[in-house]
């Protein structure tokens, strides 16, 4: 009995960390980065997930990610989120670059904090 009531507890210990996500977001768009806006859609939301991973989610509710801890292959593919680079916009002043998107992330990285 004492290793069924053990086994339980642990089972629910388990079954809690891994349903309980923290989250934190905001509205970002084009209109507030103006210039510095980095993606080729016009807003979205900004959200830090677990405190390690930054990701953006689009108004169509596609989530893209966006720090290397999210970026990572396994992760991506379990939480069914893209890459970035599908939505991160050409630099048209420099051929082959991308906008620079340290703007966005850092917003990201301040809901982390």
């Amino acid at each position: 009995m004492k290793t069924l009531v053990s086994t339980l507890v642990v089972f629910f210990v388990i079954a809690l960390s891994v349903s309980a996500q923290t989250v934190k977001s905001r509205k970002v768009s084009k209109t507030e980065f103006g210039k510095k806006w980095p993606l080729t859609v016009a807003e979205g939301i900004i959200k830090c997930i677990d405190g390690i991973y930054v990701v953006f989610t689009a108004k169509n509710g596609k989530t893209y990610a966006v720090n290397g801890t999210a970026l990572s292959k396994n992760t991506m593919k379990q939480r069914g989120w893209f890459d970035i680079m599908d939505i991160w916009k050409s630099d048209p002043e420099l051929p082959g670059a991308k906008i620079d998107i340290s703007s966005l992330l850092n917003s990201g990285l301040e809901l982390c904090k």
